[in-house]
């Protein structure tokens, strides 16, 4: 089955694979939903509480990337 890898936090599509196993294909940051065609300039970017891809500027991305790396994870206390 193919695979499609995001960034947990981010969304930001990482690449794609395959798994032959269905419960690997459950973990945080993967999905089987493959993302749209996306033009230089943009990337695929997964909501996963709707289960949807949006294409996004990478402009836009490297704001909502700084974002989330200028956050504290709550879990870490």
């Amino acid at each position: 089955m193919k695979i499609y890898y995001f960034h947990p936090k981010t969304g930001i599509f990482q690449g794609e694979g395959y798994e032959i196993d269905r419960w690997a294909i459950e973990g945080e940051g993967i999905t089987t939903v493959p993302p749209p065609a996306w033009e230089k300039g943009t990337i695929p970017v997964f909501e996963p509480i709707q289960a949807v891809w949006s294409i996004v500027s990478i402009s836009k991305t490297a704001l909502r990337t700084d974002a989330v790396l200028n956050t504290q994870d709550p879990r870490e206390g």
